[in-house]
């Protein structure tokens, strides 16, 4: 509750965030040997925060319905690293022609960068696959409105095993971003009813890949490509 996040909400919805990880997981770790790269990322974005609006897009592999959970409890640590915590966009959001509005709109709960978790697989895949990424939403990312200077992090999340409990499914059947009421709603189902319906995940292990930057002139077919091959890698080398 001591991070420097820009509200008390962002605070609670982290710590909400937490207490649901340790209800439903072993351990989620973070591999810190592949931050180097998102570390100097986040160092040059700052360092020009003056001269231009930066919009951070964190691109996900999708394997649960957790890793709407591990989204937030993610940026809530590592809001130091200038990560907010960000706007979660799946599926037909994604496709959403309000979507450049949606993002100037959370630049006013953003401390730095607009920051935007994307999951641009489609349904999640339980089998460690890295699923077609949905080119059009990659298109649509990059010509957001408002001026903004898009990068894209890879981000990787491999679960050892994968038990999408119908709490979870319930309490996130909208596929959209979990809010405080949600969150609490959500925390509150696993406490209760957690010794009927196990939810447990195992040990989930979260890595980084090499950022890059999104062009709204870019090659839509070559950044899909070259973002799908990178989650792919990350996904091969960071098994639990």
């Amino acid at each position: 509750m001591t991070q420097p996040c820009r509200s008390f909400k962002d605070r609670f919805v982290g710590y909400l965030a937490l207490k649901i990880l340790q209800a439903t997981c072993k351990s989620a770790e973070v591999d810190l040997h592949t931050v180097d790269k998102l570390f100097h990322k986040m160092v040059e974005l700052e360092e020009t925060m003056g001269e231009k609006k930066h919009c951070v897009v964190l691109a996900f592999t999708h394997r649960s319905i957790m890793d709407y959970i591990l989204v937030k409890y993610i940026t809530f640590n590592m809001c130091g690293m200038g990560l907010d915590m960000p706007l979660v966009l799946a599926g037909s959001e994604l496709e959403d022609n309000n979507l450049s509005e949606k993002i100037e709109r959370r630049k006013a709960h953003c401390d730095r960068h607009v920051s935007v978790a994307a999951f641009l697989e489609g349904s999640p895949s339980s089998d460690g696959r890295v699923n077609k990424l949905n080119k059009e939403a990659i298109k649509t990312l990059a010509q957001v409105d408002g001026d903004y200077d898009v990068t894209v992090l890879p981000m990787s999340m491999n679960y050892e095993s994968v038990n999408d409990s119908e709490i979870l499914l319930q309490a996130t059947k909208t596929r959209s971003d979990l809010g405080l009421t949600k969150m609490f709603s959500l925390y509150w189902q696993i406490c209760v009813l957690k010794k009927t319906k196990p939810t447990s995940l195992g040990d989930v292990r979260v890595s980084f890949g090499v950022p890059s930057k999104l062009e709204s002139t870019a090659d839509v077919d070559a950044a899909a490509k070259n973002l799908q091959a990178e989650l792919e890698r990350l996904s091969s080398s960071s098994s639990p």
